[in-house]
């Protein structure tokens, strides 16, 4: 069935009335097997119409988790249906199933049930995990994680999709769930589905690796299994999420990775990510050019020189807040020991907005656009008579001598001599007062006085870094 005729279908569903969930109700408590079956069926369909706290507030998930745990095969199975559809996307509704005891029952079925109801209990376990740290620490504590893997590694058709749908929620924000993830052996066969997957078992496959790729170990080796190839296929030529999950995927994997030869082949995708993706994409594909361009000094080179700089500037300018984010991070990591991409920053017109962001920005991207800045007038000899290029000094000078900003006097001064003189030393003099007074606007005349005699501290070496996707972006 097509999706366009599956929202048909579903639109034509109406909200059940409130004596019909009683019905209901009064089914699952004293109906026979079959009644009961039906029931739970109904309960499923009536909470994929939207439903869902309705049946909550009837009463009718202690009865449900009463089948899970002690009801036929087949009323087990559409228990866990139910349960699963009454947890997707509602913290209310999880919450009240797992106080209710749903979890043990559910690792039981995936333990021993038939292989649709392991399917059954790791996509509910998966929404359950989803929006709740606390219930992917008690899922794993529960036991769920080996059979979760098991039941991925035998099983090659679409089945496991949900077996992996569901390690991919359970490795996010939890490292003690990824280093037991990869102690079990999950990494392999999320690599091979990378390959030979469905559509949805790629899809996820690359979310649940991007995840694991958290841990140190396991981003080795996820690289050692060679993900890098089929993510970056992923990347060129699969669907929207696809692309998406490659690029987030591809950026977890660039942390302190960057002598791996295959990333190189990412720059173009992901430049045409960030010039004509989604949101999502753009924001994903931003922070992984910023990783690779963070530990390769000739793919910062490629980077620039396949005209990612120009996009980048823009999606500084006109992102969200996490795009501006991620943007500030890509180009900091472009103008580190790199003049040609220090001048095609500039050029771009990337100064005003970095300096919006030190002064209006969130203190992330505070942090990201004073080191952009700090990179665009550093040299990496760091001696104080090396010339910055002047179609670098040029414009950042100008910017600095605006009223806008150097309202101070001694600021004013300062950036004055700094532009005369064009020297990375004066200019440090004249430019760090400017971002102790933007970050740190409450500081005491005295403070800004001892300030304006210090210098920057050497640039760090690169460091990448590791991005958590959101929930949103994980559908």
């Amino acid at each position: 069935m097509r999706e366009s005729e599956f929202e048909m279908l579903y639109n034509c569903v109406r909200e059940p009335a409130h004596t019909e969930m009683l019905s209901l109700l009064h089914d699952l408590q004293s109906g026979d097997e079959e009644v009961q079956e039906r029931a739970a069926l109904q309960c499923s369909c009536m909470a994929t119409r939207g439903a869902g706290d309705a049946l909550r507030q009837v009463g009718v998930l202690p009865l449900l988790i009463g089948l899970v745990k002690d009801g036929t095969a087949n009323q087990k199975l559409w228990a866990t249906e139910a349960l699963l559809t009454l947890a997707s996307d509602n913290d209310d509704n999880c919450v009240a199933i797992t106080r209710g005891g749903a979890i043990p029952p559910l690792v039981s079925l995936l333990r021993s049930g038939t292989d649709m109801h392991k399917q059954e209990a790791a996509y509910a376990l998966g929404n359950l995990a989803a929006n709740n740290e606390v219930n992917r620490a008690k899922i794993a504590r529960e036991g769920a994680i080996p059979p979760m893997v098991a039941f991925v590694k035998s099983v090659t058709d679409a089945q496991n999709q949900w077996a992996v749908y569901a390690l991919g929620f359970l490795s996010l924000n939890n490292e003690e769930n990824r280093v037991l993830i990869g102690q079990e052996g999950a990494i392999p066969p999320l690599v091979r589905l990378l390959r030979v997957g469905k559509r949805a078992q790629k899809q996820w496959s690359a979310y649940t690796l991007g995840n694991l790729a958290h841990s140190d170990a396991n981003r080795k080796q996820i690289t050692l299994e060679g993900a890098i190839p089929p993510l970056i296929e992923l990347l060129r030529t699969g669907t929207a999420m696809q692309k998406q999950r490659a690029a987030f995927a591809l950026g977890n994997l660039a942390c302190d990775n960057g002598m791996v030869a295959e990333f190189d082949e990412a720059i173009l995708p992901l430049v045409d990510l960030v010039r004509m993706g989604s949101d999502t994409q753009k924001e994903d594909a931003a922070y992984t050019l910023g990783n690779l361009a963070a530990n390769n000094d000739e793919r910062r080179a490629e980077i620039g020189r396949r005209e990612a700089i120009a996009p980048l500037v823009k999606l500084l300018e006109t992102g969200d807040g996490e795009q501006k984010l991620w943007a500030t991070f890509a180009l900091r990591w472009l103008a580190y020991e790199n003049d040609s991409n220090r001048a095609a920053i500039v050029e771009e017109g990337a100064i005003e907005p970095l300096a919006s962001l030190v002064e209006e920005g969130t203190d992330e991207q505070k942090e990201e656009a004073v080191h952009a800045l700090e990179h665009l007038v550093k040299k990496d000899d760091d001696t104080t008579n090396a010339s910055t290029p002047d179609g670098v000094m040029s414009p950042l000078m100008e910017y600095f001598r605006s009223d806008a900003i150097s309202q101070n006097a001694n600021i004013a001064a300062a950036t004055a001599r700094a532009a005369a003189l064009n020297t990375i030393g004066t200019v440090r003099e004249g430019v760090l007062p400017l971002f102790n007074r933007l970050v740190k606007p409450s500081v005491d005349a005295e403070n800004k006085q001892a300030s304006s005699t210090q210098r920057f501290d050497t640039v760090v070496a690169p460091k990448a870094a590791i991005k958590e996707p959101s929930i949103a972006g994980a559908w």
